[in-house]
């Protein structure tokens, strides 16, 4: 059936710079960073002088505007004066492959960037005009007509796996993320002075949500240093610190939190709501114990793929001994329409499955140059003449409540750690190595996560060694996006009607030896209690002292099982981001073991980490075939 939540109002001309607008007079702190403050009159000052200098670079409302920057004030300044000028902000994460942001820069066709200055190597194959936020920006010597950007006006494009090998960029206008604000603050209201942690990258849509919602509602944004997102001790010691009261993170490291809670007795009280998004909730022991210590608080449950952000909320609170394992996505948000329908388009009873097909106020305008993709997937809504809705490729369920459940895919698309990821973007990047001559990824459970598995019929014997492919695909794809695991095999598995059997292959990385590792002998007993941890952490011992823990099978939440062992074996704290930059047991150990090195290392650039990882993984050895029957 088709569900229609109340509209809310939405005003005439509604754009996120109006929504801004009211605070912008405010002495009260907008945003925190490492001890610097500023206000909301010096926030709105700082985007406006950004937002007169883009104009006076050409800069049109509609324009796209790409955005490079680690986390700090002025990324937050260039993203509002980017909106503020009318023009679409597109983030790039400098820590993509060359390959990767020169096609998402060919796509979007940006007319200025905004960067940090030492980022701009990043976009130095497009000529276009930079700003830097590092320098000083003069007043402007008039005041911009905020009237120029409409609902349908472009606020963001944002990029996300795609099918075909290529990032996809979603066009998201101003109008839908109106709505979501104004449901915000009608649903979710922020307390004048409310502390926001920014968790999420700016490439991530919840980023927006965190920003503006924040913004848009009195409440004060405090950003965090990158590192602290992989270390779940440093984020539950910033959270405390901080007096954090609301906080948006994603299931798993949810899950890192509630358990680092769990093994430590701390805990971050000052949290009201904590909301989760980007993969199913699953309400482990580890969560129920968390909120079991914080009664006062709420964990919000909310669903909604990057082409429409979010559709529907659920709000768990009480008892947590009564929550359900898997939660409900809830109801439609104001402004939104949920319709599950069947292969026929027709809509399905109440307690039937259905898929969910999204309409209202915050469909997106599809995808960017990806004209018949867009006519694929953002299709005429049959309930409402003249209006559009996008079919999500998520199967539901509505329960006799009206609430929605959420109960998975209905075709290859994944998600791992909050990533969406189209298997087939893998695969096409995995085949372009010259040794691979097939392939198929797949996801597989470890516990409460989920790792992505390659595997693959190799063109040559032997066959190519994990470490190979693994630096082959870090080169061209994100790091989310790289398997764990490698397998080859003879063939892969079809079903009758010769189709790839992704059931059998996600059930068979069990059944197949590991992959092996230079076999060479630790040395020392630091590379030895090491390997031990990994050993009861991963259940296995296929692996030498210069395998990746992550090529190992590892995981970012096992990691904070190994990161527990060492403390308890070395007797001192051991920083995650540590564990993230020296994955061998051997560079590890060799950290380690340097006298007070773990304390005072500065932070590692991409190049030489990348460097690190890649002489490394260079050094594993091949494995047989793993032979599987044809089903």
């Amino acid at each position: 059936m088709s569900v229609i939540a109340q509209v809310a109002s939405v005003p005439t001309r509604a754009s996120v710079p109006r929504l801004l607008a009211r605070q912008a007079p405010s002495g009260a702190a907008a945003l925190e960073f490492e001890g610097r403050t500023m206000t909301y009159q010096e926030l709105d000052a700082q985007a406006g002088r950004l937002a007169h200098r883009l104009r006076g670079l050409g800069v049109k409302p509609g324009d796209r505007v790409v955005i490079c920057a680690t986390r700090s004030i002025p990324a937050i300044v260039g993203v509002v004066g980017i909106l503020k000028a009318g023009a679409a902000y597109v983030p790039l994460d400098p820590e993509l492959p060359a390959e990767r942001l020169g096609h998402m820069m060919a796509e979007v066709r940006p007319a200025a960037g905004v960067i940090d200055r030492s980022l701009r190597p990043a976009v130095a194959a497009v000529d276009i005009p930079i700003l830097c936020l590092d320098d000083p920006l003069p007043d402007p010597a008039a005041v911009l007509d905020s009237d120029e950007v409409e609902p349908e006006t472009l606020a963001y494009v944002l990029f996300t796996s795609g099918s075909t090998g290529q990032p996809k960029g979603v066009l998201m206008p101003h109008g839908p993320l109106v709505n979501l604000i104004q449901w915000h603050q009608e649903s979710l209201p922020l307390a004048c002075g409310s502390r926001v942690l920014q968790f999420a990258p700016l490439g991530f849509d919840v980023s927006f949500q965190e920003i503006f919602t924040t913004l848009a509602g009195d409440g004060t944004l405090v950003l965090m240093q990158e590192e602290l997102r992989r270390d779940p001790a440093g984020l539950l010691r910033y959270l405390i610190a901080q007096r954090i009261q609301r906080l948006f993170l994603p299931f798993v490291a949810l899950q890192q939190l509630a358990e680092e809670v769990a093994a430590t007795g701390r805990v971050p009280a000052a949290l009201i709501d904590v909301i989760t998004a980007g993969e199913q909730l699953q309400i482990t022991d580890a969560i129920r114990a968390l909120f079991r210590r914080l009664p006062s608080a709420r964990l919000h449950n909310h669903y909604g793929p990057t082409e429409t952000h979010v559709v529907t909320a659920h709000v768990l609170s009480g008892d947590p001994a009564r929550w359900p394992a898997l939660p409900p996505i809830g109801h439609p948000i104001a402004g939104t329409r949920i319709h599950l329908l069947d292969p026929a388009g027709h809509p399905v009873p109440v307690g039937a499955v259905g898929e969910i097909h999204i309409a209202g106020a915050c469909v997106s305008a599809g995808y960017l140059d990806r004209a018949g993709l867009t006519a694929e997937r953002f299709l005429p809504d049959p309930f409402d003449p003249g209006a559009r809705m996008y079919r999500t490729g998520d199967l539901s369920r509505q329960g006799e409540g009206g609430e929605f459940e959420y109960l998975g895919r209905n075709d290859a698309q994944i998600k791992v750690r909050g990533h969406r990821i189209e298997p087939g973007e893998v695969e096409a990047s995995l085949r372009r190595h010259p040794a691979v001559r097939a392939c198929a990824v797949v996801a597989q459970a470890t516990g409460a996560e989920k790792i992505l598995a390659a595997y693959f019929v190799p063109r040559t014997i032997p066959a190519p060694a994990a470490g190979e492919l693994h630096e082959f695909l870090r080169g061209v794809l994100p790091e989310p996006m790289l398997p764990s695991r490698y397998f080859p095999i003879d063939r892969l598995p079809l079903t009758a009607s010769g189709k790839l059997d992704r059931r059998v292959l996600s059930n068979l990385g069990g059944n197949l030896p590991a992959i092996a590792a230079n076999t060479a002998p630790l040395k020392g007993a630091l590379e030895q209690t090491i390997a031990a941890i990994w050993e009861t952490v991963l259940g296995t011992r296929d692996f030498g002292p210069e395998l990746s823990f992550f090529a190992a099978g590892g995981t970012s939440l096992m990691m904070t099982n190994v990161r527990r062992g060492l403390e308890s074996a070395l007797g001192r704290e051991i920083p995650m981001p540590i564990l993230f930059r020296f994955p061998t047991i051997r560079s590890l150990a060799t950290e380690l073991g340097g006298e007070g090195r773990t304390q005072a290392q500065p932070r590692t650039d991409v190049a030489t980490r990348a460097a690190r990882q890649r002489e490394a993984m260079a050094r594993q050895t091949t494995m047989p075939f793993n032979r599987i029957r044809p089903s």
